[in-house]
Parts: structure tokens; sequence; C-alpha cells
């Protein structure tokens, strides 16, 4: 597409910004990359949960089809229920109208989404997407198929999905993994596809001359327990502690019931308070089943902790295995058992992979690389 002459760039022009939630926090970062990378346009932010609310009849309406789309994988749990909510093919299309009616309120030069859960796109304004998923790249975790796939989403929701993608002008990834299922599953040109990483959302850039790796303290970060693999971190550290009795284990971001020697469980953490923790680990552990990016990775690499984590979505871009930490399989116990024991037994090796990592995310995994990269892109594509 060419908007060269649509898009020549006057004092009225505004970028549009449309987001669903905190994203992780990553929205914060994402609207501070355009204020900055494009300080000449005043940006507009639109929350999708709010465009939606004061229209009552949508709402209203939308329980029916979501009962319609969803019939026997509609969830008896209040928080999937509510993202089964907000993923309806009648909320989808209701949500694509109200984005194009703000968008002709006011000269747009582009409009930017995070998430790939809705589209904002309008034809004649160029729509850009920031995103860390697809469905289809459900498929690449141990367990889903098709069938899995099916059990969870309407069928109707793929085919709306597919056109997220085919309306932007650029989609940008946060993984390569992601990058390769949009070009591989949904037909997209590998020109339309960039993969620019993500960045930290909190400070812990640990100073080199600070870090104990003696300590033996195994940290995790992650609000889900489960999918961030943490039942599996308990059983291998059943087996460590015996061979380490000294070797401790930090849980911060959720609350599972544990009975394990020398186990601290924090529980939710502001992010800004994060970094305490970071600053008293020695090895960062995160066995995550499924992982579209893992901001928590790039954080504990700042921190200049070696880590152990698996092998899937895009944690092979961020820990570089044998360098900055060991990948296992996902589910592979004895394998995190080996990889934590080895770490244990050699302060040096923490600390050598400690470096590497640090040096490897401040080369490539910075919200500034990320801006700089997204807002070249977008300046060569309109104008």
């Amino acid at each position: 597409m060419q908007y060269n002459t649509l898009m020549a760039p006057n004092k009225a022009h505004r970028i549009a910004f449309f987001k669903a939630g905190s994203f992780s926090h990553i929205n914060h970062q994402i609207e501070e990359i355009l204020r900055t990378e494009f300080p000449e346009y005043p940006v507009d932010v639109f929350e999708i949960e709010r465009l939606v609310r004061p229209h009552q009849r949508i709402l209203l309406t939308n329980l029916f089809f979501l009962i319609s789309d969803y019939q026997h994988r509609l969830s008896t749990t209040k928080g999937v229920l509510r993202k089964q909510f907000y993923r309806t093919t009648y909320l989808f299309r209701q949500i694509k109208a109200l984005a194009q009616k703000v968008l002709k309120a006011k000269p747009y030069i582009f409009s930017f989404q995070t998430q790939s859960l809705f589209d904002a796109s309008t034809p004649d304004i160029p729509h850009f997407i920031y995103t860390d998923h697809s469905i289809l790249a459900n498929l690449a975790y141990p367990g889903f198929a098709y069938s899995s796939i099916d059990a969870l989403y309407p069928p109707a929701l793929l085919t709306l999905e597919r056109e997220i993608y085919q309306n932007a002008e650029r989609v940008f990834t946060m993984g390569k993994f992601v990058a390769e299922n949009l070009m591989g599953q949904y037909d997209c040109q590998p020109e339309q596809i960039i993969c620019v990483g993500g960045g930290s959302n909190t400070y812990v850039d640990a100073p080199s001359t600070t870090r104990d790796y003696t300590k033996k303290n195994i940290l995790f970060v992650g609000v889900n327990w489960e999918r961030k693999g943490g039942p599996d971190l308990a059983q291998a550290y059943m087996q460590i502690h015996k061979a380490h009795p000294d070797s401790t284990l930090t849980i911060v971001g959720c609350q599972p019931d544990m009975i394990l020697p020398n186990c601290h469980v924090a529980g939710p953490v502001a992010p800004a308070n994060v970094q305490s923790y970071f600053d008293n680990a020695s090895i960062f552990c995160l066995p995550s089943k499924r992982e579209p990016f893992g901001v928590a990775l790039i954080e504990a690499s700042l921190a200049r902790l070696p880590v152990v984590s698996t092998t899937i979505g895009a944690i092979p871009d961020i820990i570089l295995h044998g360098a900055s930490g060991m990948l296992v399989s996902p589910g592979d116990i004895s394998g995190l058992e080996d990889a934590l024991d080895r770490l244990l037994c050699s302060p040096t090796l923490c600390q050598q992979m400690g470096m590497i990592g640090h040096a490897h995310i401040k080369e490539n995994f910075t919200w500034d690389i990320v801006g700089h990269t997204i807002a070249n892109h977008i300046r060569r594509s309109i104008l």
C-alpha cells in the first residue's frame, strides 16, 4: 500500500493508539514510544473496553453471541469467561465499527494497536500491530493440536483473526516464532512481518560487582504458576534441595500452596518492588509450558542472573542456551534438576552466564531499540 499523497504531514495530523488492558505493562511502554518517536503528532489513546462500555445495547446483544459462539466451550471460570465475552464474532465486528468511527473524527496519520485480539484498522489510514502471539501459535506448545484450538475458540474467530493481520500495513512481533507462525499459518508476506523484540518493564540493571552467586537462592517470577511451569520447578527443587540443603526458592507474582523446605512465597509484587528479589537471587528459573515472550527473562538477564528456562516460544531469542543460561524441554523435570544442580555447584559459571546475558539483552532487548525499529518502519511505510 502507498500513502504518499494522503499522508503529507501537517500540524493537524494525530496518532490513534488502541489497546486492551495493560498487556503485562507493555501498553505503557508502547504509548511512550509513540509519543517519543513521533513528537510532532499528538497521540490519542483508546482503551477497547471503555470504547464499548457506553453502548449497552451492544453489550446485551453480545450475551446472545457469547452463548452462540462458544456453546460447549463456554467457561465457568470468571476470568476466562470475561475473555470469551470480549472475543465473540459479534463484538469483534462492533469494535471494528467503533474504531472506524473514532478514526473518521480526526485526521490520523496512522493507527496502532497492541495484541491481535481486535481489529482497529480502517481503509485509507495505515494501520500497525505489535503482538506477542497468534491463536495458531499455540500449536507449537506441548499438548496443543487443532482439536485443542477448536475446543477453545469458535472457528469463525480464526477467520476474523486472519483479517487482523491482512489489514495491517506492518505487524511487529515480539518473538521470531510468532513472526514465522504468521508467515506459515496466516499467509502473511515476509516484508509485512517484522520481529522487533521487547524490553524490561522495571529497572533491574544490576552493577557487575554486587551479585553474590554463592547464596544459592533460586528465583521464580510469574503470575500464572501452572502456565509458567511452577509445579515442575517445585518438583525439581524437592530433589535439588537434597543435594543442596542450603539452597532456597523464592516465588514472586503468585501464591501457590507450597510445602517445600527453604521456600518463600512472596505473592503479587508491584513492578517497582521486584528488583529487591532479583538482587537477592543467584539463579532465575522459569520453566514455562506456554510463553509467547517472557519479559521476566529479560529482567533476570539484566540483573545478571543465569537463567534456566524452556525451549518454547521466544525464549530461545532471549536466553542463549549454554551461554547466558540453560534451556530444557517443557516438562523435563530431570533436565531442570541437572541445569539447576550445575549452576548451584558453580558460582563462577553463574557469573559468566549472567555477564553474557546482560550484554545480550543490552544489545538486543531494550525499549529504546524496539521504539527506534518500529518508528523507522512506520516512517518508511507512510511518508
